[in-house]
This record gives structure tokens, C-alpha cells and sequence, in this order.
């Protein structure tokens, strides 16, 4: 089953969501802190039958955040994105918070739902919600010395053993299995992604007071309780519901909840039938988007405005980083495409001598007749010099900032040192790319003393570098060998159009100006340019 992914413009703000299947609308809503990405074999069962789609909840996942969340608030958001994907009407499922979420949508806008599933609807007392509120969520600002990683390591692996995990009591022991490496390290990414901001999505649904409003329901509903499930034992404080809206309890296999949504909608769309779905998914003019080229899924970020016969740029961002990193390198009256090279951030893998002409490709496709600019950071340098030979008939502009120069030696001893983003049992590996990134701060890109470099230590910066580099595929030392590539320095001559290499006297641009072409113009690099390079 093919999962697409798409950007959809809300007034300021970009929601995420992903689609699939052919039929009437369903939409899933997934728990805190995760994004719809969680709910893949939710959405393999259900789209052999129905259209549907998995928003990322505001704040989460690869949605923009709402200011100070509560649940009537992004219960009004998911209606306000179903009116922009001209969903009348659906069913709807949500788990957890996602569950809170539904009840205040369907509430709000009752028509419009044609069957609900809440999977393990919440019913905090109010002395729980204190507690929640007070120890929860505690704050935990990245440090230098990397060890608020091995905190959300350990916090992410307790909530499977505690509920709520802050209290290691017998009577707070769950019902899971003791989570696998390769768990925690997933649930672990998804809150890394979030940062700081995932206070607010817990908080919201913490500090929810209207879950009573349940007995308000006048829609067809089901509510389901895994036997395992930490909100299980919530079953037995249900208000009286109304008729049409029916409890189960589930056993915990993995499969049994697959089944039971399946069934639930399947039973709904008999007794009475929604239609189909067929608008097709609206595309973003500016802002985030994705696109598909040749099947492999990019994600962009387009500005500015298409004149016929002017320039169109296409940045592209520094291996291990991410589009995000480069959104201001250019000025906003320019003509920009900047994506997430593939293998990095949302777009997808593809092998690594695939690269180059997945690029190409999407030149062709999605830019048109335009010349051609590209402005590429540090080690994309020698993919821009390849890109642009093959577009040579429409090159306008070839910038390279502070461009990769390394012999074969010094890239040997580079990837020598990369770490390995295998799950360890201990979270190790966290801590192992923390300290590496790191020295890229400090030397460049070994830890040699000729390498120190002087520059601002940032560890908000650093964080955020963890974040993109956390989500290159298929792992870090391939992804860099291929940026690598082979020396590009010579094919420079043979390039048409301006040529401008952006390289300041650091030592992160090791090479003599001698192994340049001497038609090639050096200028010392912009202010804000700097750091985006590595």
C-alpha cells in the first residue's frame, strides 16, 4: 500500500498529514508525542476500502504548532483542515490524545462525523490531573555535555514500564512487555523531532476539563479499551452514553486493534453509508510541500514568484541537514525551491548513486523552462558541479558556500569517525552522535589541532543539528560517502554561466585557491550564510 504524503497551508501555519486508499474519508488521530507516521499499519488495514488520512496533530510530527494548545483548540483546527481538504463528511478514530481531540471536533461539528472510534478515551479525576500537570513534564533544556539525551532515553523507556512513569512504585507497574532497544529509540525520535513543544501537546490533554461531554454524544461512536492499554482501568468511569455509542474491550494483541477499528467502520458504513472521497489533495503555491518524482516522494519549500525567462534557485542543503537549515539563504524577492535532499529529512531514500538524478529530474519536471541557479552548502558541492553539467543548456548561477575539499586521505580519516546509529540497549548511540556533532563545532572535521576552529558553541544549534542528522537514512557514514562522491574541483572549468565559490580563511575550507579554476570568482561568505555549510 502506498502512503502519500502531503503539506497543507492553514492560514500562517503548514499541517502534515498522509493518505491513502481509495473510498469513503476516514481520518486517524494519533497519541502524544508521536505523528501520524505511528499509525502506518492502522492505515495499510483501512485503506484497501477507504480514503484516508493521518494528519500530524499541530506541534507534532511535521505540523506546525498552534500557540498555547488546548483540546477545544486543535479539536477546531482538525475541522479547519477538513474544510481545506473538502472532507463533508468521515469517519474518524483517535487514540489517546488523538482521542480527546475526535470528541472535541465531532462535538463542535457533529454532521460532519459520520461513525467515531475513541481508542482508550481518557477520564482523569482531578486530583490525577494535578499530578500530571506537576510531574509529567518537566523541562529538560539540551546541555553540552549531552545529557538530556540519556534523560529522554531513560523517560521514554520508563512510560512503558510506569504509569505515570515519573512514579517507580509497584502499584504504578503497566502491563507492557519491557520495551526493545529499537522501541525506545523510535518513541525517542519522535520526541527529539518535537523538543520543548511536546509539554504542550501532553499539557493540553492533561488540562482538558470537558471529557465528560462524552455523554454529550449524538453520533454514531464506538469506544474501545485494550486490556493492557495504561487507560483501560478508565473504562469503569464512563458517564452514561447515549444510545448509538457502544463500549468494548479488547484483548492486547497487536492485531486486535486492527480488527476491531476495521470491523467498527465496516459495521458503521453498512448501517448507513457515506460517500466516497474524490477531491484530490490540494498542493501549497508557496510554503511546504511534497512532490513526486519518478515515485520517490521530495519535500520542498518554495517561495517567491515564477517570472517567465528569470531564474529559478534550487538550494540545496548541507549532507546531514535538512531544507529548514537554508531558509533564509536567500533573499524573499528570489525565485527558491529548497528541498530535503533525498535520504534526508521527509523525503524519501533512494539509493546513493540515485541521488544526482533524482535532482535532475525533478528540475526537469518541476522547474520548468526557467534557468537554472543553484546555491549549495558544504558538502553538496560536487552533486551541484554534476547537476549542473547536465543542465548545462539552461545554467544561469553555480554557488558553492564554504564547499567541501577534501583529498582522499583526509576523507578516509573523516568517515573513520562516524558514528553508528544502531539502537543500543542503553541509548549509547545518542550520546556517540551528540559527541560528534559536537566536534564538528570544535574541529573540522577531525579532531586534530590544525582543525580547531573558534566559533559560537550554540547548544541549541547543536540540538537542532542532531535532530536533521537523527534522520538521515540509511545511515550516517553512507550518506556522507556519497556526498563525498568523487573530486569535482576540474568539471568546474567545463561549466557554462557565473561560478562563484563563497569560502571564507577558516580551516573548514581546507584547500589552496590554486585548485580552483581561475575562472572562478571567491568572495568570503554572507553573515548569515554562516554555519549552514556543516
Amino acid at each position: 500500500m502506498h502512503i502519500q504524503r502531503h503539506d497543507l497551508r492553514i492560514g500562517q501555519r503548514n499541517l502534515h498529514y498522509r493518505r491513502a486508499g481509495r473510498g469513503p474519508a476516514l481520518v486517524l488521530l494519533h497519541q502524544s508525542p508521536q505523528s501520524g507516521a505511528a499509525l502506518q499499519p492502522l492505515i495499510e488495514t483501512l485503506a484497501t476500502r477507504y480514503t484516508v488520512f493521518a494528519p500530524d496533530t499541530p506541534g507534532f510530527g511535521d505540523s506546525d504548532p498552534l500557540p498555547q494548545p488546548d483540546i477545544d483548540t486543535l479539536g477546531a483546527a482538525l475541522n479547519e483542515a477538513l474544510d481545506a481538504l473538502r472532507i463533508r463528511q468521515c469517519g474518524l478514530y483517535g487514540v489517546h490524545t488523538g482521542a480527546l481531540i475526535a470528541l472535541a471536533a465531532t462535538l463542535a461539528a457533529p454532521a460532519r462525523i459520520a461513525h467515531l472510534v475513541l481508542d482508550g478515551y481518557a477520564l482523569f479525576t482531578a486530583a490525577e490531573r494535578e499530578e500530571l500537570l506537576a510531574h509529567y513534564l518537566p523541562a529538560n533544556p539540551p546541555h553540552w555535555s549531552g545529557q538530556h539525551l540519556a534523560w529522554y532515553w531513560a523517560r521514554m523507556r520508563e512510560q512503558l514500564i510506569h504509569w505515570p512513569w515519573h512514579a517507580q512504585r509497584a502499584q504504578s507497574r503497566t502491563n507492557y512487555a519491557l520495551p526493545s532497544a529499537r522501541q525506545t529509540d523510535q518513541s525517542m525520535r519522535e520526541l527529539l523531532r518535537v523538543g520543548d513543544a511536546y509539554r504542550d501537546g501532553y499539557r493540553a490533554a492533561f488540562a482538558w476539563t470537558g471529557r465528560d461531554r462524552i455523554a454529550e454524544l449524538r453520533v454514531s461512536a464506538e469506544l474501545l479499551y485494550r486490556s493492557d492499554d495504561v487507560l483501560a482501568p478508565h473504562r469503569q468511569r464512563l458517564p452514561a452514553l447515549a444510545d448509538g455509542v457502544q463500549v468494548r474491550e479488547l484483548a492486547s494483541a497487536a492485531d486486535s486493534i486492527l480488527n476491531a477499528v476495521a470491523q467498527s467502520f465496516d459495521a458503521a458504513l453498512e448501517r448507513r453509508p457515506w460517500p466516497l472521497h474524490s477531491a484530490p489533495s490540494p498542493t501549497p503555491a508557496e510554503g511546504w510541500s511534497m512532490c513526486s518524482v519518478d515515485g520517490v516522494q521530495l519535500r520542498r519549500h518554495r517561495r517567491g514568484t515564477r517570472r517567465p525567462g528569470e531564474p529559478v534557485w534550487l538550494c540545496l542543503h548541507a549532507p546531514l541537514r535538512s531544507a529548514a537549515s537554508v531558509l533564509s539563504a536567500l533573499p524573499e524577492t528570489a525565485a527558491v525551491d529548497t528541498i530535503d535532499l533525498p535520504n534526508h529529512g521527509a523525503s524519501d531514500s533512494v539509493p546513493a548513486n540515485a541521488v544526482e538524478a533524482v535532482l535532475l529530474r525533478y528540475v526537469e519536471q518541476e522547474l520548468g523552462e526557467h534557468p537554472l541557479a543553484i546555491l549549495a552548502f558544504g558538502g553538496t558541492a560536487g552533486c551541484a558541479v554534476r547537476l549542473a553539467r547536465r543542465c548545462s543548456s539552461r545554467m544561469h548561477k553555480l554557488w558553492l558556500v564554504e564547499p567541501w575539499q577534501l583529498g582522499h586521505g583526509e576523507r578516509k580519516a573523516w568517515l573513520s569517525g562516524v558514528p553508528s546509529m544502531d539502537a543500543q540497549a542503553g541509548g549509547g548511540h545518542w550520546l556517540a552522535l551528540w559527541q560528534w556533532l559536537r566536534e564538528q563545532q570544535l574541529y573540522w572535521p577531525w579532531g586534530a589541532p590544525e582543525r580547531r576552529l573558534d566559533g559560537e558553541y550554540a547548544v541549541e544549534i547543536l540540538q537542532q543539528r542532531l535532530v536533521e542528522a537523527m534522520q538521515v537514512r540509511p545511515d550516517l557514514k553512507q550518506a556522507l560517502a556519497a556526498a563525498l562522491g568523487r573530486p569535482w574541483r576540474r568539471e568546474l572549468q567545463r561549466l557554462q554561466g557565473e561560478i562563484c565559490v563563497w569560502r571564507s580563511d577558516s580551516v573548514a575550507s581546507p584547500g589552496a585557491d590554486e585548485r580552483l579554476p581561475t575562472r572562478v570568482e571567491l568572495r568570503a561568505p554572507l553573515p548569515e550564510w554562516r554555519g549552514m555549510a556543516w
